[in-house]
């Protein structure tokens, strides 16, 4: 070994650029060092380390720990995610699982009422059916976010979708009072999951029904701008607070306009979770009374 460091001190090369290798060896080393001690720490189950970045120097080892900063975030993220839903489940279900159970306890002291029997298992089979349902919203909202695309996406002309929504809703809005306009005019071709779009839509659809008085109007629109296709969704309804805005997305969230109606506050998450799954963008504005939701889903490469 020091036969070959001999015989390395003796080749011709310039001593600055020994001395730069050295320093920039020692560097390297130093950093491989830093970042295999926050793999240990984060291998421990803290996932609040990140590995180091220099701030001024970018070589590979920093463009590496950037990318695993990012992937680490939204693994926390989701870890604190899951954390809330298992809250907020335990909190939402307990409830009906208690008027079941009361229910059930009931029905066999009065086993010889075949009519009060008939009645509480009606009010329990409404109960369950509510249960499932926020499961499998739950279960969508996580596959969609998860990336698990179980039904394959193929081209889809969003403003037929939203011509066909319209026209399902219609009846619905007009039994409450309610003016519903569709102006989807011009095909717009995006890549997705008719059956994810139409329930985001519905979630949409839903919202701006139950909490748009009567008398008022509903519009839902589509257009090209550039290589996005835009769907607006706008009512004169009782709107959100703009410091509200990113707060309604996440799961359970009720604001307290809304806690004496019906709903288990998984709609705008999966409506989130469905537009981020289709590499989409949602906007949320003031309609001066009302509000605006704006949708934004990439054109198919050949309809730009």
């Amino acid at each position: 070994m020091a036969r070959r460091v001999l015989i390395l001190m003796t080749l011709p090369f310039p001593r600055p650029c020994l001395l730069g290798g050295v320093v920039m060896g020692r560097a390297a080393l130093k950093q491989i060092d830093q970042i295999r001690n926050a793999a240990q720490k984060i291998a421990r189950g803290d996932l609040t380390e990140r590995l180091p970045v220099h701030p001024k120097r970018r070589n590979e080892f920093d463009e590496i720990a950037i990318e695993l900063n990012l992937t680490l975030d939204r693994i926390n993220a989701l870890m604190k995610g899951m954390r809330e839903v298992t809250d907020n489940v335990a909190h939402d279900l307990r409830s009906p699982l208690n008027r079941l159970r009361t229910r059930l306890e009931v029905a066999l002291l009065d086993h010889r009422q075949l009519l009060p029997c008939q009645n509480i298992l009606n009010e329990s089979v409404e109960d369950l059916q509510g249960i499932l349902s926020t499961f499998n919203t739950l279960l969508s909202i996580s596959q969609a976010e998860a990336g698990i695309q179980r039904i394959p996406f193929s081209p889809q002309d969003l403003s037929a979708l939203c011509r066909d929504m319209g026209e399902l809703y219609e009846a619905s809005a007009e039994e409450e009072g309610l003016g519903l306009l569709t102006d989807c005019p011009t095909p717009l071709r995006v890549l997705g999951n008719r059956d994810l779009l139409a329930q985001a839509l519905s979630n949409l659809l839903d919202n701006a029904i139950k909490y748009t008085p009567r008398g008022g109007r509903i519009t839902l629109s589509t257009v090209k701008l550039d290589a996005w296709a835009e769907l607006r969704l706008c009512d004169t309804g009782i709107g959100i607070p703009q410091d509200q805005y990113t707060h309604v997305f996440q799961r359970f969230v009720r604001l307290d306009t809304a806690r004496n109606l019906p709903g288990n506050g998984l709609g705008l998450a999966q409506v989130l979770a469905t537009i981020t799954a289709h590499r989409g963008e949602i906007h949320l504005s003031d309609h001066h009374p009302g509000l605006c939701v704006q949708i934004l889903l990439p054109l198919i490469p050949t309809e730009q």
